[in-house]
């Protein structure tokens, strides 16, 4: 048996609760989208907004993500020389936190008049004048944001799941309530305040929770210079990872703005479709596992570090590979379902429907990217995602550009696809080497299996699709029965090709509800 295997029902147990809780903030992150297309549609007005708070969300996601996965395993490195002695540590980390973005917030706000213009290059004068009085607002997400990194570190390294799912909700919340009532009075702006209320009562919110786990934000912070050395020299490279899995995003939108007015927006629709799989599912997966890698590679055990790639890549496959063929299948009736009311018509939702399926064709490859990082920062070699990270925004702006000219917005959405599919396979390669795997043979053996019976559970679909004009059934009643009844050609393709690795996934996963196995 794996030394990995006693984690498994703990990583089990956490990926569920992340998975539910997960599941709680979307219900409320579409019911805020929902609302955001009914008011807004895919306007122009939209479009500025989408770009005005893509600078301070997608900088804050970028250093972000590269600052929590350095700090979890330095964290945990320091607990086991005392408690104390971490918190203060991390107490100074806080603080130069603090002193950092509140500069990069000061300084973004004097360049907004030079940034903004370029990043709406593509706007006409007046949107480009409101993108800088958007910018002006919304650059207080960088402060109010960054200074919530730290926390958000200390309470993942705790294992603090359920107050880092619950957190962002806060957002979710604000911007639903001010759309609702403030809409009439400040049009527009109800965006704008949701978001900012919303950071703020997310920060108290964290803090609060981690005072009550035993915190001090009035201790002595301890300025260690070889530690705060050591934890910077691993979180630069950590960037690139962050180029791959944000960056990207607010390049196409840039990049979309040379287009037609609503193409941001639509772009902005699809990508949130795209990423809400990510959101529920895969990053609860590498939330969960993060911390047990990180005691793995502290310990040096390259035998679990193994078992536990995967598994998860596996899991990844079985996960995202039938999205894909859902969004192939249904992504029509999807957008339409969601969104299509108030100002989002119906050319707003073929045009929304038509860029999902191209972003879905790289899902499998961009939820991996989200697991990747975090080996790559469990074993403290972060420089090859820096690399490849650099490379990633080469080939995204190149790619934009060709596929942009042949096929408008939905090029810039089969860019990003492709990029993914470069790039992940890169690091598979890189990982295969650094964890000392043999062969991928089992794993392409598990990959090929799960998209086996995603063919099958396409071709159940597309025929279901085709029959439908002779069935005498309400469209929206015959669609729910089309869809459960590919869910479960799938699933039961899937089973009757199982592997110890396939039916490993499921029990991680909660599927078949055998998770208590894992621990006898």
């Amino acid at each position: 048996m794996s030394d990995a295997q006693p984690a498994y029902g703990q990583i089990g147990r956490a990926t569920l609760l992340i998975i539910v809780l997960s599941m709680v903030g979307k219900v409320l992150a579409v019911l805020k989208e929902m609302l955001v297309a009914a008011r807004f549609g895919t306007s122009a007005e939209l479009d500025v907004f989408n770009v005005a708070y893509g600078y301070p969300a997608i900088l804050v996601l970028f250093l972000s993500g590269a600052l929590v996965s350095a700090l979890v395993p330095f964290y945990l490195e320091w607990c086991n020389r005392s408690r104390d002695y971490a918190n203060a540590n991390t107490l100074a980390l806080f603080h130069l936190g603090i002193l950092a973005f509140g500069l990069l917030t000061l300084l973004s706000y004097l360049l907004n008049p030079i940034i903004y213009p370029v990043f709406g290059y593509g706007f006409s004068d007046p949107q480009k004048a409101l993108t800088i009085v958007f910018g002006n607002m919304m650059v207080l997400l960088i402060f109010l944001d960054g200074i919530a990194i730290i926390p958000t570190g200390i309470l993942h390294a705790k294992k603090q799941f359920v107050v880092l799912n619950v957190a962002p909700n806060f957002i979710n919340i604000a911007t639903v309530l001010l759309l609702l009532w403030c809409y009439e009075r400040l049009g527009i702006y109800a965006l704008v305040w949701g978001f900012l209320i919303g950071a703020a009562a997310k920060f108290l919110y964290m803090a609060l929770a981690l005072h009550l786990s035993g915190f001090s934000f009035l201790g002595k912070p301890i300025f260690n210079s070889s530690a705060l050395l050591g934890f910077v020299t691993l979180a630069l490279p950590l960037l690139g990872s962050e180029m791959i899995a944000n960056v990207i995003i607010f390049i196409d939108q840039v990049m979309a703005t040379k287009l037609a007015a609503g193409s941001v927006s639509a772009l902005r629709y699809a990508y949130r479709l795209n990423d809400m799989p990510i959101q529920i599912v895969i990053l609860a997966v590498s939330k969960a596992i993060f911390p047990f890698l990180s005691e793995h590679a502290i310990d040096k055990n390259r035998t679990a570090l193994r078992d536990i790639f995967k598994n998860v890549v596996v899991a990844i496959g079985f996960l995202t590979l039938p999205i894909t063929c859902f969004f192939i299948l249904y992504s029509q009736d999807l957008v339409s379902i969601l969104f299509q009311r108030g100002a989002f018509d119906p050319r707003a939702v073929d045009q929304t429907a038509q860029i999902l399926v191209y972003y879905g064709l790289g899902l499998f490859f961009y939820a991996y990217s989200f697991v990747n990082a975090t080996f790559f920062s469990a074993l403290k070699d972060a420089r090859p995602l820096l690399l490849v990270g650099c490379l990633s925004i080469v080939l995204n702006v190149g790619f934009n550009a060709l596929f942009m000219a042949l096929m408008g917005v939905k090029g810039i959405a089969l860019s990003t696809s492709v990029t993914l599919v470069i790039v992940c396979s890169l690091f598979v390669m890189m990982l295969k080497r650094r964890l000392e795997i043999d062969r991928l043979g089992v794993l392409l053996g598990n990959i090929l299996r799960i998209t086996a019976g995603c063919l099958i559970m396409g071709m159940v679909g597309a025929g279901a699709k085709a029959i439908e004009p002779w069935v005498p059934m309400a469209h929206y009643v015959y669609l729910a029965i089309s869809v459960v009844c590919v869910i479960l050609v799938y699933l039961f393709s899937v089973w009757t090709m199982r592997t110890e690795e396939l039916t490993r996934c499921f029990d991680i996963l909660g599927f078949v509800f055998r998770v208590h196995r894992l621990d006898r």
